[in-house]
């Protein structure tokens, strides 16, 4: 049989084969050797019944960490945010500004009435949209705050942080 590196199921300290109590925190090990079920909690490495709970060791979310790939993807040119956006915004402005200016100057009575009229209601849907676009990014990021403050790690956060006076 090979030699297997077991851990605390309690704190994660290395422990030697015929170990039965952890050197460092005393707890016992033997319920973890016997009963290997393969999945480990990627926080503490403590043996846990499924990935779908959180760890009953150090609280981690593993349902969340097993969603999620170890394997981190190349960042391809997609994924990168695009420094041309912006550019791309101001000339879309520019243009616009520019065509309507030349339309008032060059353009007759009935056109100018139109390029004006196009230009205040695409500025107004501008505007409706950004607020619309604001509130639903501040919903969601509401509610990503939400998900951080009960997970386990704000939880023992909450707790330790005035005992040690962070």
């Amino acid at each position: 049989m090979e030699n297997q590196e077991f851990k605390c199921p309690h704190c994660g300290t290395s422990l030697h084969e015929g170990d039965r109590f952890c050197p460092i925190c005393g707890a016992a090990v033997e319920a973890a050797k016997a009963e290997p079920s393969g999945a480990r909690c990627p926080h503490c490495g403590a043996q846990v019944p499924d990935l779908n709970h959180p760890c009953p060791y150090c609280g981690y979310n593993t349902a969340a960490a097993n969603t999620q790939s170890g394997y981190q993807a190349k960042k391809t040119e997609e994924d990168k945010p695009i420094k041309g956006t912006a550019l791309g915004v101001v000339l879309a402005l520019f243009t616009g500004v520019i065509g309507l200016i030349l339309c008032i100057i060059l353009g007759d009575e009935q056109a100018k009435k139109a390029a004006i009229l196009t230009f205040v209601i695409a500025t107004v849907a501008g505007i409706v949209l950004g607020i619309i676009f604001f509130v639903v990014y501040s919903v969601l990021l509401s509610g990503l705050l939400g998900e951080i403050a009960s997970s386990a790690y704000y939880y023992y956060l909450a707790y330790w942080a005035p005992l040690l006076k962070l």
